[in-house]
């Protein structure tokens, strides 16, 4: 859930029998991987048929959702006893570099494109949520993204790498990921 162009649906198929991609906002044309895998749909009224598969990702969708509780229920009705969710999100408006940078440019407004997220998570609360739904979280780290190492250039930016790398190890860094289990 929150497939996006298909890239990881495609590594996704080499190593399962069934996948199925579900976004609510990508263009189908633009789909790289198997069409008849895609289906389009408003993940907020997503009914996942019940048991069906071993693995869920929901990447970066669950932020973008009205009941978040919701899709987490859904996610866990979906999977297979011992079946595993894997959800990552950003970690906005709290992480290290967020705080590091309101201290550096009090007057820099903060980054009204994510204004598009109706939920903003930390650690704690992704942990809990996850926790009420019915899953057993085995791992829960924040990390860095690869994407955008343009800000890591120069002195100030390797610094900043380094600073950010410090922010990963005590869960306060840009993104959060978390492999879960369905619990019963």
């Amino acid at each position: 859930i929150g497939c996006g162009m298909g890239h990881f649906v495609l590594q996704a198929s080499a190593s399962f029998e069934e996948v199925l991609a579900v976004d609510g906002h990508v263009d189908p044309s633009c789909f790289v991987g198997d069409r008849s895998q895609l289906s389009v749909q408003d993940i907020d009224r997503i009914e996942i048929t019940p048991e069906k598969f071993d693995a869920i990702t929901l990447n970066h969708s669950l932020e973008h959702v009205d009941d978040p509780v919701r899709l987490l229920e859904q996610a866990r009705k979906g999977l297979r006893p011992g079946g595993v969710l894997y959800v990552e999100v950003p970690f906005q408006f709290g992480s290290l570099y967020d705080k590091v940078s309101e201290l550096l440019n009090p007057k820099q407004a903060p980054d009204f494109l994510s204004f598009h997220h109706k939920t903003f998570f930390c650690p704690v609360g992704l942990e809990l949520a996850l926790r009420n739904a019915g899953f057993e979280v085995l791992e829960l780290r924040t990390f860095l993204p690869k994407r955008g190492a343009g800000r890591f250039r120069g002195l100030k930016g390797i610094l900043l790498y380094v600073f950010l790398w410090w922010a990963s190890l005590i869960k306060r860094a840009d993104y959060i990921a978390v492999f879960a289990r369905r619990s019963g």
